[in-house]
């Protein structure tokens, strides 16, 4: 008999009776081969005697009723702005897992891991996305606990390279327009800000300031762009403007 016991929204908790055949998640072995009939290479025209049967054997314990509880896992990951590249990290917070119990990760992403002691593995996702990770637990080759969360990896190379044009108004030196010519790997741009050096800031992709004409001398401007994809993950690019006296 296999009993279901779900805890939370995404896991369940599978105890073996120790009649059952083996769960899906362990290789059950078959045997293709008939069963030996008792029959003998004797030709006399006497009885021939039966075949001994083979020894009993003692069955190893099943995992049966093992009390686990607390059923998951809690999972971090890095910065996946460069240079970094965002690492995952799944930690299994299982209560009651015997010693000697295996695990098995699969992270959604064709990748996996399993052996023995792998209660913390890592993982990085080449490809933006969402994923669903499976962590099994094994015992005596049973599982004892089964659960699966979804998380959202960005993948690598999400942080922008911040770059901007400037044109400035031959008639009019004091207004100049900038235009943003940031460019992003992987992923989107989220938004650009635009700091104008004259404690004056904007946004939006191609944006015009009008500074204030300046007196007997030049003035010059320090011009910051900040560009932040959908990761979060953000550059700047900065160019000085001069504006001409009258």
């Amino acid at each position: 008999m296999i009993t279901s016991l779900c805890i939370f929204s995404c896991t369940r908790v599978i105890e073996y009776g120790t009649n059952t055949a083996s769960s899906s998640s362990s290789s059950s072995s078959s045997n293709s081969g008939s069963s030996s009939s008792g029959s003998n290479n004797n030709t006399g025209s006497g009885p021939t005697a039966p075949t001994p049967l083979p020894p009993a054997t003692t069955p190893s314990t099943p995992a049966t009723n093992i009390p686990v509880s607390n059923i998951g896992y809690v999972i971090s990951s890095t910065s996946p702005c460069s240079p970094s590249q965002e690492t995952f990290t799944f930690r299994n917070t299982t209560i009651g897992v015997p010693a000697t119990a295996t695990y098995e990760w699969y992270f959604g992403d064709g990748n996996s891991i399993i052996g023995a002691g792998d209660s913390i593995v890592t993982n990085q996702y080449m490809y933006a996305g969402n994923y669903k990770v499976n962590m099994k637990i094994l015992y005596n080759g049973k599982t004892i606990a089964d659960t699966i969360q979804k998380i959202v990896a960005f993948g690598p190379d999400v942080t922008p390279l911040a770059s901007f044009d400037v044109q400035q108004d031959v008639n009019y030196p004091n207004i100049i327009s900038f235009n943003n010519t940031s460019t992003i790997p992987h992923g989107s741009l989220k938004n650009i800000i635009w700091n104008f050096g004259d404690g004056s800031t904007g946004s939006g992709y191609n944006v015009k300031h009008t500074y204030t004409p300046p007196g007997s001398q030049n003035v010059s401007y320090k011009i910051k762009l900040t560009a932040t994809g959908n990761s979060n993950c953000s550059d700047t690019a900065t160019q000085t403007v001069i504006v001409p006296k009258k």
